[in-house]
């Protein structure tokens, strides 16, 4: 799926925004620092090793700059009627202290 929505609480309504790059599904997604990070999924006939970043402020999604190293491991299809994907996402931020 490309479409992507954002939903306002206090309105209680949803609106379109522009769409990904690469249509994907059941990928892993998180927010940080203001941007929502989209992680692997599934493309239209393979499993995906891509991510994007949406820039709300921007109104854009860029692909982010580093491919995955591998695609991200299937859990058992017992779990579910479909397929479901396991993507960790870890994101490491370093700073320093003055003092």
């Amino acid at each position: 799926m490309f479409s992507t929505e954002k939903y306002d609480p206090d309105l209680d309504t949803w609106t379109e925004l522009k769409p990904m790059n690469v249509a994907r599904r059941s990928p892993g997604v998180v927010a940080y620092r203001s941007k929502i990070y989209v992680v692997g999924g599934m493309g239209r006939h393979d499993d995906l090793k891509s991510a994007e970043v949406y820039d709300p402020i921007l109104g854009t999604w860029s692909k982010f700059p580093y491919p995955m190293k591998q695609i991200c491991g299937k859990i058992p299809e017992s779990v579910g009627s479909s397929k479901a994907f396991f993507c960790p996402l870890f994101i490491v931020d370093f700073f320093t202290q003055a003092g």
